[in-house]
């Protein structure tokens, strides 16, 4: 998506998102890297329930960015930025674990490859039904519903780490994991049906 005005104004080209979004997770992927090895090496220690609350604060962040861009064109420094506050998570958990040097480097090695290609797959999973929604109207209401859920999602778990206690909100959300694939296989259907609609809209105006 392209911004005009302070708002979300319409799509880029398949290219310009694709591009766009690999780099995104490039730069998320070397943040997280910088903070995982400094903090698995004992360069320094942050305890985790901040971290949980940062990592939920960014989330939110992007929920906002999603409904109205609050740092357009400047997407790469926020993912940087947030990748860097998912690299603590990730280093206290690899820090309890006790290894050793060669073992916590083969762990930092394999862990980045692994986050990595998880990555990879959700976007080749979500991304291309969402660029067929992207030329129709109702692109803006996925957009919107998206993000309201994980403005949602991520408010109740900075609520649930700052009180220590579980939440009705989370704990439904969690139990929505488990219906992930029928709910992406659902977007694509839905992505399909508007692109043959619009499709056959383009043929029948011609």
């Amino acid at each position: 998506m392209v911004t005009a005005q302070k708002r979300w104004s319409g799509f880029g080209g398949v290219r310009y998102s694709i591009m766009n979004l690999l780099k995104i997770i490039t730069v998320f992927t070397v943040g997280h890297s910088i903070t995982l090895l400094a903090g698995a090496l004992g360069w320094f220690y942050i305890p985790s329930q901040p971290i949980e609350i940062l990592i939920a604060f960014s989330i939110l962040m992007s929920a906002i960015h999603a409904l109205r861009p609050i740092f357009p064109g400047r997407e790469i420094y926020a993912a940087a930025t947030f990748g860097l506050i998912h690299g603590l998570a990730f280093a206290n958990t690899l820090t309890n674990l006790n290894l050793d040097a060669g073992q916590m480097v083969l762990s930092i090695l394999g862990f980045n490859i692994g986050i990595e290609l998880m990555q990879l797959f959700v976007v080749a999973m979500i991304v291309p039904w969402l660029i067929l929604l992207c030329w129709s109207n109702s692109y803006k209401g996925v957009r919107i519903g998206g993000a309201v859920f994980a403005g949602i999602a991520a408010i109740a778990w900075m609520t649930e780490r700052i009180l220590n206690q579980p939440n009705p909100i989370t704990r439904a959300i969690e139990g929505l994991v488990i219906y992930a694939p029928w709910m992406i296989g659902a977007l694509a259907l839905v992505a399909v049906a508007y692109s043959s609609l619009f499709r056959m809209r383009t043929v029948n105006g011609k």
